[in-house]
């Protein structure tokens, strides 16, 4: 896997000029997209894994999932290593909870027969973006997995709420 962070939330980035500046410079059975605030477990690995063993069956594949927000401010840690794995999944079974239904924090898209020209110039972060990624995709003949379940994807939710990364111009 290779992760580009991006950090700077008065910049707009698209989606597709991400995805492709990767697509074209390495060789990957997966390339993604994530939130910068969010910490995944394990089970991100595995779960790619287990999609990347059926590639055969499935085709091209887009694996999408819910995340769960835990509030820093609830944190009665501060020294929590949420670097580590088992961390995040604890947290994520005790002190986490799911965050809406009709968003996606992050998209992993097999490399393998996807025509990646179909994407338009989507700007992360516009209302919409996650959904329309899903439909380009699914309209197109790419298998949807749902990994809510086999991966924790931890959203790091501050003081500023768990809307703040949603651009409204």
């Amino acid at each position: 896997l290779y992760f580009i962070c991006m950090m700077c939330h008065h910049l707009k980035f698209s989606l597709s000029s991400i995805l492709l500046h990767f697509v074209f410079r390495y060789t990957a059975d997966f390339y993604g997209f994530s939130n910068g605030d969010i910490l995944f477990n394990d089970g991100l690995k595995s779960t790619l894994q287990g999609v990347k063993n059926y590639f055969s069956v499935l085709g091209p594949s887009l694996v999408v999932g819910q995340r769960k927000n835990y509030y820093m401010s609830h944190q009665k840690n501060t020294t929590m290593d949420l670097y580590k794995k088992e961390i995040v999944t604890e947290i994520g079974r005790t002190d986490a909870h799911y965050f809406t239904l009709d968003a996606e924090d992050f998209f992993f898209l097999s490399h393998h027969g996807f025509q990646w020209d179909l994407v338009k110039d989507i700007v992360i972060g516009r209302p919409g973006y996650d959904n329309y990624f899903v439909y380009v995709t699914r309209t197109n003949n790419v298998s949807l997995i749902d990994a809510t379940h086999t991966l924790l994807a931890l959203h790091q939710t501050g003081a500023d709420g768990k809307f703040a990364g949603i651009m409204t111009s």
